[in-house]
């Protein structure tokens, strides 16, 4: 039985690496080969992006030895015949292996803050109990009344009422302890707010183009952003990738920096097309 790839297994390079051996198998076996060699993928990469990578450099991002950078990575996908509606998971593994080179800050989505050095605040001190009071000297006894004992109906009642008064003084003390012992509820957080590490953006023109990768790939499928208005919230951190011109109506560019996104799409978006309007909290 043939193994099939799959994307989603990956959590290590060493995953990927054996993730790209099945694909170079599947590929080859079209061809009628075992599996495509390193100089047939040095060739048909070459092919695809107009400029060579190295053979020993190539060879390491199929061996999962290194992390392809993004413009490559696709590159390697495309020559080895994933289709434009399989890229997605490809992505979010490349995604997930450069989130595990890059660690989020302390407080950062997903990451537990550092605990704090302030000491738990005390509980609040039992209500202190009223001393006695000094019993007074003894009236001199009555003189004896005889008294009618107690029909069944009676002693029964008073059992009940008894019960009843003892109930609910432990109801109370169960209600004011539970006051007593539990904190206020934390002010509820906006969903369009932005998580902490991360920015609000608006397009400086439009459309905006959120990408699978940050690359200029006309062949990769890509969701667009058409109301300068729209809030788009993702890292405060760009990173370096592909260089474009003439984007989203800006006119020529010769930046090379994208932003990873999540809101309103997760994808990648050429930073000159966007606006920063709120960045991260301070000390994040």
């Amino acid at each position: 039985m043939v193994e099939e790839p799959d994307p989603s297994a990956i959590r290590t390079l060493a995953d990927l690496g054996g993730q790209f051996d099945l694909l170079r198998r599947a590929q080859g076996r079209r061809q009628g080969k075992h599996r495509l060699s390193l100089q047939d993928m040095v060739t048909l990469v070459r092919r695809h992006r107009g400029r060579e990578v190295p053979r020993s450099t190539l060879d390491n991002y199929l061996r999962g030895r290194t992390l392809a950078p993004p413009d490559v990575y696709e590159a390697i996908l495309r020559v080895l015949g994933v289709p434009d509606a399989g890229l997605r998971p490809w992505a979010d593994a490349w995604d997930r292996l450069d989130e595990a080179r890059h660690p989020a800050p302390p407080g950062a989505r997903g990451t537990p803050p550092p605990p704090s050095a302030d000491p738990p605040p005390s509980l609040p001190d039992p209500v202190p109990s009223l001393p006695d009071p000094v019993p007074s000297p003894p009236d001199p006894p009555p003189d004896p009344v005889p008294v009618p004992p107690p029909t069944a109906a009676f002693s029964r009642r008073k059992r009940v009422v008894i019960a009843s008064v003892a109930a609910a003084a432990t109801a109370l003390a169960v209600a004011y302890t539970a006051l007593s012992l539990t904190p206020p509820t934390p002010p509820a957080t906006s969903a369009r707010q932005a998580a902490p590490a991360e920015c609000t953006y608006l397009p400086v023109g439009s459309p905006v183009r959120v990408r699978p990768f940050p690359s200029f790939d006309t062949g990769a499928r890509f969701e667009s952003i058409n109301d300068v208005h729209q809030p788009v919230t993702g890292s405060c951190s760009p990173i370096r990738a592909v260089t474009g011109t003439g984007t989203c109506g800006i006119g020529d560019s010769s930046a090379d920096t994208w932003i990873k996104v999540l809101t309103p799409y997760a994808g990648w978006i050429f930073e000159p097309c966007l606006r920063l309007q709120r960045p991260a909290p301070p000390g994040r």
